[in-house]
């Protein structure tokens, strides 16, 4: 009999029964239980067809990784993440690719991202990566490496995450938003009496109303608003990488994926946590005792996961 392909599970089934699988596939896709369950259906849309090849070098591991994966032509991201490093024998069976989406999750965090320690981040205002489309890739690489079995990227503030979900800027206060830029800008609003010396920067920021200390709360929120207004563009980039495998089950269970990209929102200790928590002082970048000290963090990663799993040495 004819068959067709369930776009979540990638099997086959007859053609009379697919509808049938369809709308069960549906309902599950809206009554998700656990962040394990979205974590399988993106895994279910791979693209299996052909690889997406990046062979790279451990040195400048995030600069080169992010130019070759652009320029792969022959492939997607949507198809399964394969990774050699340059100079090194052996075939990746997983781990070689989990090794390299944790070294790029963590490397993207610095360049890309901005914000309070402990608080979240947000996307720099940066033309120049924007341009370069820097927030698409890694808005693909957050995807994939959910996708692959790979670390969340667990460190952005709530509203970037339902702006990403809903492209609008909901229910925004003080406690949202942490950016170093204008932060001293709404310190100084709460705490002079005369707004006269600050009237420009306000000004800069789209307040049109009267500057005056019976306005002050007007003044902060209009602060606020511009701190998150201006990175929009680089959040609708971002969105555009993530939607690589569709944001419909996570628009769907919002709550239920803000895990996943929202920092602090589990007070789990995980392998990610301890890892991502870790900051060694290291040998010189290209020495031979750098690469000896980023074996023993892999390795010591890979311990933690076995633990996680339940396995034993």
């Amino acid at each position: 009999p004819t068959k067709g392909k369930c776009l979540v599970y990638q099997e086959e089934f007859p053609t009379e029964d697919l509808e049938v699988h369809a709308s069960a596939c549906g309902d599950w896709k809206c009554h998700m239980e656990n962040e394990e369950d979205v974590l399988h259906w993106l895994a279910a849309q791979v693209d299996a067809s052909k690889e997406f090849c990046m062979c790279v070098s451990r040195t400048n591991l995030l600069e080169c990784g992010l130019i070759l994966w652009q320029r792969q032509k022959n492939s997607s991201p949507v198809n399964p993440l394969k990774v050699t490093f340059m100079g090194e024998a052996g075939v990746d069976t997983g781990a070689l690719r989990k090794e390299f989406l944790t070294e790029m999750i963590a490397g993207i965090e610095i360049p890309l991202f901005e914000g309070e320690t402990g608080k979240g981040k947000m996307p720099k205002y940066s033309l120049n990566d924007l341009d370069n489309g820097l927030f698409r890739v890694a808005g693909e690489i957050f995807a994939v490496s959910l996708a692959h079995g790979g670390p969340a990227s667990k460190f952005l503030q709530d509203w970037c995450y339902d702006f990403l979900l809903t492209g609008n800027l909901e229910n925004i206060d003080g406690k949202d938003i942490h950016d170093q830029v204008f932060s001293s800008l709404i310190q100084m609003v709460e705490e002079v009496a005369d707004l006269t010396s600050c009237t420009e920067q306000i000004i800069n920021c789209g307040y049109t109303g009267p500057i005056t200390k019976d306005n002050k709360v007007k003044i902060k929120r209009a602060i606020l608003l511009h701190s998150a207004a201006r990175r929009t563009t680089m959040l609708r980039q971002l969105r555009e990488g993530l939607q690589l495998y569709g944001l419909e089950v996570m628009e769907r269970n919002r709550e239920l994926c803000r895990g996943l990209f929202v920092a602090g929102d589990s007070d789990e200790v995980d392998s990610y946590y301890i890892v991502s928590h870790l900051s060694p002082t290291m040998s010189e970048k290209g020495t031979q005792k750098h690469a000896a000290e980023m074996q023993i963090l892999n390795n010591f990663q890979d311990f933690l996961q076995v633990l996680e799993a339940g396995f034993s040495y």
